[in-house]
């Protein structure tokens, strides 16, 4: 405790933190007759009640200092004397201190919202995300937990490289731990539990992914293909219908009658918002995909939903099944048909902007860059065509 302050007949006990050559001195609240204070002994003198209740008053205010210094420690958190006088004070009001408690606090909220702002994929995701970090905060670094303050680009390095060699994680799910991670550390930074914004000169190293998409030829081969196997016959037709819609597994899977709409030609749409990107989509249906969902309207009790339900882990396996028994080398996921939508509109000489729209991508260029592939197979084909040409002459 530091020297008192004289008020009229009594003295204002202050209290001076000193730490790493930084000093705070505030007020205790207590209140102290002078004639009492021994300022040697930081003690008042005498054995009076009154003595014996300030003295209680002035250890029980070291111990909650002691407490507040320990628990920091303990979190194996850096500290400051502001960070002890925020404890003590009762200023402390951020609800956590350390990364995984950051984490733990923002699922709790995107929890709270599920449904509202947030779809229950998203914070499962979130929480995998989290998972990830905890295990190499846990394993890798030999902590429980670790503190804000020493969240810093050396750990962001280390983590990334763990995620890459130890995991063998793709560098699209790397960003995506990564960017959760800087949100994190903003919500801390927005808090006030940390001083700085965290990585300000940190880049996102960026691959990109090969496109896989079937060929004519082999998209032919699965539409012909005979299955006596009811379930390879179902998923091919799962398959096929979003070859033709161009649409992702979560948002096949999650159509319904509402969904189909008459369009501006007066014919039958699928008008629907993509859960990815919140983008909305109007996709014409073509004579095969009516025929699909007359098929699967009448041979499975698809309630609600237009298409059987089956797992997106479930599809991929049998599909993989179909490419081996047809001599497909590629591997064919349900991600492929999606993939192939677009390559098929390009093949037949669609407007770029056009299949950007129907694909319901947020951005043309999304489009340009999944399918610069295909337009060189385009531009390959054209100067062979000119080829051809050349030699007539």
């Amino acid at each position: 405790m530091s020297r008192a302050k004289e008020e009229d007949e009594n003295l204002v006990l202050y209290c001076k933190l000193s730490l790493n050559k930084i000093e705070k001195r505030f007020s205790t609240g207590i209140q102290i007759p002078i004639h009492l204070w021994d300022s040697k002994q930081q003690r008042v003198t005498g054995k009076s009640e009154l003595a014996q209740r300030l003295n209680r008053k002035i250890n029980d205010f070291k111990r909650t200092i002691e407490l507040a210094e320990s628990s920091f420690e303990r979190a194996n958190e850096d500290y400051t004397v502001d960070d002890i006088y925020n404890k003590v004070s009762g200023k402390d009001t951020a609800p956590f201190r350390n990364l995984l408690q950051v984490y733990d606090y923002n699922f709790k909220q995107m929890k709270k919202l599920e449904g509202i702002d947030y779809k229950a994929s998203t914070v499962a995701k979130n929480a995998l995300m989290k998972n990830v970090v905890k295990r190499y905060i846990n394993e890798e670094m030999g902590l429980p937990d670790i503190a804000l303050t020493k969240v810093d680009l050396k750990f962001l390095t280390e983590l990334e490289f763990y995620l890459k060699s130890d995991r063998k994680l793709a560098v699209a799910t790397i960003n995506k731990i990564i960017q959760k991670l800087k949100a994190m550390m903003k919500l801390a930074f927005d808090f006030g539990v940390i001083q700085k914004s965290a990585f300000p000169n940190h880049k996102f190293k960026h691959e990109r992914p090969k496109v896989i998409y079937l060929t004519m030829d082999e998209l032919a081969k699965i539409e012909n293909s005979k299955f006596a196997q009811e379930r390879l016959a179902l998923i091919k037709d799962l398959f096929l219908f979003s070859v033709y819609t161009g649409l992702h597994y979560i948002d096949a899977m999650s159509l319904t009658e509402d969904n189909l709409v008459t369009g501006v030609d007066g014919k039958q749409w699928i008008n629907y918002t993509r859960q990815k990107t919140g983008v909305d989509i109007d996709i014409p249906l073509l004579d095969k995909t009516k025929e699909l969902l007359a098929s699967f309207k009448q041979n499975f009790d698809t309630k609600e939903y237009l298409l059987p339900r089956f797992s997106n882990q479930k599809i991929n396996s049998y599909l993989k099944e179909i490419a081996d028994i047809l001599g497909i080398d590629k591997s064919l996921s349900h991600k492929v048909a999606r993939k192939t939508f677009g390559s098929v509109l390009l093949y037949y000489n669609m407007p770029m902007k056009v299949v950007s729209k129907l694909m319901g991508h947020s951005s043309i260029i999304i489009t340009e860059r999944h399918y610069a592939q295909v337009e060189l197979k385009k531009l390959g084909n054209e100067m062979e065509l000119i080829n051809e040409l050349l030699k007539d002459k």
